[in-house]
């Protein structure tokens, strides 16, 4: 079986996972992805961060079910 072939990616410049984690949830949270709320079937506390792929969206998986969830990078010039 072959990995998935961004797994094995680097981080995007300026992100590290240790440091900005926390500020990877936020911003799902802030998308609409994931939710802050613990009653929410997307609360995020259900989630860990994977990694970020080529396109710059950000993977997390459900911790029980193994579902993933990704989060679209915005494109360039978009301000909404």
């Amino acid at each position: 079986m072959q990995p998935h072939p961004d797994r094995r990616r680097p981080v995007p410049p300026g992100i590290t996972v240790e440091e900005d984690a926390g500020a990877v949830f936020r911003a799902a949270i802030a998308a609409g992805v994931l939710s802050g709320e613990p009653g929410a079937r997307n609360w995020a506390g259900h989630y860990f961060y994977m990694f970020h792929d080529k396109d710059g969206a950000a993977w997390f998986k459900h911790r029980l079910s193994r579902t993933h969830v990704t989060m679209t990078a915005r494109p360039a010039g978009h301000t909404a």
